[in-house]
């Protein structure tokens, strides 16, 4: 936010998600600020003064939502991946023998949207070179 030309001063809270810029308003367009948020992977809330408190509140248990509904379907497909990947292990070759090949494409095919759907937000951090926890 520092380098967008016209801001004076910007810091960011990231214990609050909350972000105060100090800026010229003949300089600077709210759409300069979005874009500068967005470039590093947040996005912009502009709220009215008395919905502020009621949008970010609806908007952190709409995300929490989110996740909780991802952890739910990860751990529904983690769990028969498990089986299938310890299936010789358990003795459940008589139960339902399966081939090599068959047990991997099972096993990929459970991964896939775990690693990719559940995991998507980790790939998005990688990519902004950002380790911490994801605000």
């Amino acid at each position: 936010l520092n380098k967008v030309p016209g801001v004076i001063e910007a810091t960011v809270n990231f214990a609050t998600e909350k972000a105060a810029v100090e800026y010229i308003t003949d300089l600077v367009k709210i759409k300069d600020l979005a874009k500068a948020i967005e470039a590093v992977g947040y996005t912009l809330v502009e709220p009215e003064e008395e919905q502020y408190v009621d949008r970010e509140k609806e908007a952190r248990e709409n995300e929490f939502r989110h996740l909780k509904q991802k952890f739910i379907i990860g751990i529904i497909l983690v769990a028969p991946l498990f089986l299938l990947v310890h299936w010789a292990k358990l003795g459940l070759t008589g139960f339902l023998p399966l081939t090599g090949q068959t047990n991997f494409i099972l096993q990929l095919m459970l991964q896939t949207p775990v690693q990719f759907w559940v995991g998507w937000q980790f790939y998005k951090d990688l990519r902004l070179r950002d380790t911490g926890p994801a605000i």
